[in-house]
């Protein structure tokens, strides 16, 4: 059996959010050696940047050109769909790679793709498939973002039909008919939309 790895860093952050990835470029650019540790590649930036805001928003906003374009039939609103999807797909895209760029812009930061967990009060264990990698720090910062609740009805978690907001953004073709619990921001979104 193979010893894995070990680094040490004065902070680590744990997710790569908004407030961890600014806490991590702020304590880098000090100087301080920082490691930022995400275990999904497509959730550098976090919560609002790839499954909340940004990318709800991407598809009101294309719908809203829809609605003003006049165009009707459910032909014309699938097409409109698809192509809403795709563009909500590039942007999401391209500030993953933006926040990835502007994190390891700073000499002192460094990005560890893995899953993360505590192992003692300053070591994590971050593994990635079959690579198991000890981390040390002198801080660490837990910021692992959003978890969609899921109310508790009689029958809901075995229902195929049931999808949270973040599996509803990647479902296609449109749906007919969509009925919505929760009247947060992100529902009454996926309602205009």
């Amino acid at each position: 059996m193979t010893t894995p790895a070990q680094l040490h860093f004065d902070m680590v952050v744990i997710g790569f959010g908004k407030g961890g990835k600014t806490l991590a470029g702020a304590y880098a650019k000090t100087g301080k050696n920082v490691a930022l540790i995400e275990q999904s590649t497509g959730m550098y930036g976090g919560t609002c940047i790839n499954i909340g805001c940004v990318p709800t928003k991407a598809l009101v906003h294309r719908a809203d050109e829809f609605r003003a374009s006049g165009e009707r039939t459910i032909e014309e609103a699938n097409v409109a769909y698809e192509s809403a999807v795709v563009f909500r797909d590039k942007l999401t895209g391209m500030m993953r790679a933006k926040n990835r760029e502007i994190l390891l812009s700073n000499e002192t930061a460094k990005l560890i793709d893995g899953h993360a967990r505590f192992i003692s009060d300053t070591e994590v264990e971050v593994t990635a498939g079959e690579d198991t990698l000890r981390v040390t720090a002198d801080y660490f910062i837990v910021n692992t973002g959003a978890v969609s609740v899921i109310p508790p009805i009689e029958g809901i978690r075995e229902s195929e039909r049931v999808l949270t907001s973040t599996e509803l953004q990647k479902l296609t073709p449109r749906p007919k008919r969509l009925g919505i619990i929760g009247g947060g921001p992100i529902g009454v979104e996926f309602a205009g939309i």
